[in-house]
């Protein structure tokens, strides 16, 4: 067997007690412990009785003892809706005279019955704060800057020629130039309007509805369907500013075209290049450039608007509106496009030569994509899948992101085919954006 040392038997023999008698607490107070501790169900005390109230004392105040109509009443309910139960307040002259009470151990009974019969549930109280519940608000000098008073107001000031109820014509679209300086507003009377952004001044203002009639001389068709009739007027439907900051030029939407506006607000160089961009556009013919043979010769027509002096309507159109800027040669409109029908939407390239027009119900036309600096116009698609509402580019790569009412689908302008479509969620696609960097779509 085993060798075991002898020195492990000595310090065993050291630490046991000969007389078995151990020290130990008397009132231990771990019976609570010993109960959490033990196996099986967990232990639920039975809910406490109610503390009793003056009605129960030996000598209650007047106003708890019952009068004989009283007791006549609690007699003819059931004690489970009696105020008091089995119990009945009486006055006693002193504590000694209390008798026992009758019904104690029928109370019990129930009461041991209703602990049996009915299930209970251990409910944590949590011990919160209601202060820790409340949201921290930031402080007001935190968030700040934020607007807390209306700094500048753009009115319309009334002359002879505005009335007041064109003053306080609704407000349909909004644009800012790339520097923040003006502002061009489009109301529902086709009346497009440049402000100054730190001011409020108004600079300049444009009749598109006279352009719509300049546009509508050189169509033969037009002239036999629509002489004589009075012409409604149509509200701007969309604006947007040329996002290059040295092209001084922004498109609007009104009916079925859509206009190139010159704000003549550049410099010297900023004149140049601008001009440059127009001149195609203003001297376009026939058209515009566009082959007789393509799908866009049938869905759009470029009509240059600085050419036109035959007519009375054009010459108020290019009339007292001379640039802003010393360096300006051009300013107000410079050419239409005509759609077949109701241009809704236009949004430009980030370089700004290219911009793309939205037309819902032209079908397979619904989509056109235009450029500026060779007055020429291609339609890319030759059927659509549902009915488009928005269109943009890409700001670097050739992506052209067109949304239905639910969908939004990517096409490759160069291999001409869908890269992918990007399920919505919603009904009904109300606006549509790409961030500068390319890499999110903004619904």
């Amino acid at each position: 067997g085993r060798v075991r040392d002898m020195n492990d038997l000595v310090s065993k023999s050291k630490d046991e007690d000969p007389s078995g008698d151990k020290p130990f607490l008397l009132w231990k107070g771990d019976e609570e412990d010993e109960l959490a501790l033990r196996k099986g169900p967990q232990h639920m005390p039975a809910p406490k009785l109610p503390p009793p109230g003056h009605a129960y004392s030996y000598n209650p105040p007047e106003e708890y003892l019952p009068n004989e109509q009283e007791l006549k009443e609690w007699e003819e309910l059931d004690p489970e809706d009696r105020p008091y139960g089995h119990f009945v307040p009486k006055k006693h002259p002193n504590l000694r005279s209390v008798g026992a009470y009758e019904h104690a151990v029928r109370e019990r009974f129930e009461r041991c019955l209703d602990l049996y019969l009915c299930p209970r549930a251990m409910k944590r109280r949590l011990n919160i704060d209601p202060e820790s519940l409340v949201p921290s608000l930031p402080k007001a000098s935190d968030l700040r800057p934020f607007p807390t008073a209306k700094v500048v107001a753009y009115e319309v000031p009334e002359t002879n020629a505005t009335k007041k109820e064109d003053a306080a014509v609704m407000v349909r679209c909004l644009t800012v130039s790339p520097d923040g300086q003006f502002l061009v507003s489009g109301d529902e009377n086709g009346v497009v309007r440049l402000w100054e952004v730190q001011t409020g001044r108004l600079l300049r203002s444009w009749d598109l509805m006279l352009v719509l009639s300049v546009g509508e001389e050189n169509d033969d068709q037009n002239d036999k369907s629509q002489q004589g009739e009075p012409q409604t007027k149509k509200p701007v439907s969309s604006l947007e500013w040329n996002p290059n900051r040295s092209h001084h030029c922004l498109l609007a939407t009104i009916g079925k075209c859509a206009i190139v506006i010159s704000t003549g607000t550049g410099g010297p160089d900023d004149s140049e290049l601008t001009d440059a961009l127009l001149s195609a556009a203003s001297a376009c013919k026939h058209g515009g450039n566009i082959a007789p043979e393509s799908r866009a010769a049938k869905a759009v027509k470029w009509t240059s608007l600085q050419h036109k002096k035959s007519s009375k309507s054009s010459s108020n159109v290019n009339a007292n509106t001379p640039p802003i800027s010393a360096y300006g040669t051009a300013s107000g409109p410079i050419c239409l496009l005509r759609t077949n029908r109701e241009c809704t939407h236009v949004q430009w390239h980030r370089k700004g030569d290219y911009f793309v027009t939205v037309s819902p119900k032209a079908g397979a036309a619904a989509v056109l994509i235009h450029q500026l600096s060779k007055a020429a116009s291609q339609q890319p698609f030759g059927k659509v899948k549902g009915e488009i509402q928005l269109a943009c580019f890409h700001p670097q790569k050739p992506f052209l992101f067109v949304a239905s009412k639910e969908h939004v689908r990517v096409y490759h302008l160069v291999k001409q085919m869908m890269v992918k479509r990007l399920m919505s969620g919603c009904r009904h696609i109300s606006s549509l954006d790409v961030h500068g960097s390319g890499d999110h779509v903004v619904v």
